[in-house]
């Protein structure tokens, strides 16, 4: 077993089973109470998740997508009073494991186990604040954090009233205050709980400024959906509104779409366009699956696959060892990217 694919599949599949082994051999106690999230067995929820992040990196070749995990992981722990050890004393019962149970698997995964251990021994990184202060993003935030829903929708109309375009309230209020929320979820700020209202009251907005865009007629038609299992909806949602707005026919299937489903609506919608997005890189092999699935049905393989999401930075290559035609980094650079791949 040499090729990339192979170890990352091998690997996902086992996650569950090599994270119970990882438990085992661990030395050190998991951090229980107030101190980590307060779900029982976090301990293996944690290590299945380190594992198939760090499948999902093998799969795209890319060591900066597991180091971009393993900041996020540290961040999240820093927050709830974890150190640094807890999260390397993890990933070094994880390496004894795929060493014992899978060691076909340890040449290829030590690239990257390797580059995590050398991102935790440098300083943490800072998040910036996605919000300038002042601004009408910063407005809608507070009214969110309040549990003023009614002010938030209210906020949002009145802008587009005194004339802020579309486009200007999907990017630069609804995307920048979502990746403000993700922000203070990941220092321990707010809780689940808060973040799944303030995404509700964001796709209410949304809702209720989507009679007021143009609407696509008779244009190129494309369907816009997460990966399987993937929950954050509002980026392929925008994405399916900006296509709208420039002219195309579009058909929106929301959060973690099966497979089986998703070729179906393809195919009844007779669509020459596929947007895909994920936000946890755990979730790249079922990108992966989806768009094997596409390639695979001879009635589809002329549709074009466009990706997007967190994993995807900009001058990654990941979306073409994925088999995509194109990544877009936001919902205006998803209407380019599918300009261009409608005419090539």
């Amino acid at each position: 077993m040499h090729l990339a694919s192979d170890v990352a599949r091998l690997i996902a599949s086992r996650a569950s089973r090599l994270a119970w082994t990882a438990k085992n051999l661990s030395q050190a106690p998991a951090p229980g109470g107030a101190t980590r999230r307060g779900e029982p067995g976090s301990y293996l929820e944690d290590a299945t998740l380190h594992l198939r992040s760090l499948s999902d990196a093998i799969l795209g070749q890319s060591e900066q997508l597991f180091v971009d995990y393993v900041d996020w992981a540290r961040t999240v722990n820093a927050a709830r009073n974890v150190s640094d050890s807890y999260l390397e004393e993890q990933l070094m019962a994880l390496r004894s494991a795929l060493r014992d149970e899978l060691p076909e698997t340890i040449a290829s995964a030590d690239t990257f186990l390797h580059a995590a251990f050398a991102r935790l021994a440098t300083a943490p990184i800072e998040l910036t604040c996605a919000v300038a202060p002042g601004t009408l993003a910063a407005r809608y935030l507070e009214r969110l954090l309040a549990y003023d829903r009614d002010g938030a929708v209210a906020l949002v109309g009145a802008a587009l009233e005194e004339g802020t375009s579309l486009p200007e309230l999907y990017l630069e209020v609804i995307q920048r205050v979502q990746h403000e929320i993700g922000r203070l979820w990941q220092l321990n700020r707010i809780t689940v709980a808060q973040e799944h209202y303030c995404t509700a009251v964001s796709q209410l907005v949304l809702a209720q400024l989507y009679p007021r865009m143009m609407h696509g007629t008779g244009g190129p038609r494309m369907v816009s959906t997460c990966a399987s299992e993937e929950l954050h909806e509002l980026g392929p949602r925008m994405i399916a509104d900006f296509l709208e707005m420039d002219g195309w026919d579009t058909t929106y299937l929301g959060a973690s779409a099966p497979a089986d489903g998703v070729l179906h609506v393809l195919r009844e919608r007779r669509a020459s366009l596929l947007a895909i997005s994920v936000t946890m890189s755990s979730h790249l092999h079922d990108m992966l699956f989806l768009i094997e699935r596409v390639r695979a049905a001879p009635d589809l393989r002329h549709i074009k696959i466009l990706v997007g999401g967190r994993p995807f930075p900009a001058g990654s290559t990941l979306w073409r060892r994925l088999g995509a035609d194109g990544c877009a980094h936001d919902a205006q650079d998803a209407v380019r990217q599918a300009r261009a791949l409608l005419d090539s």
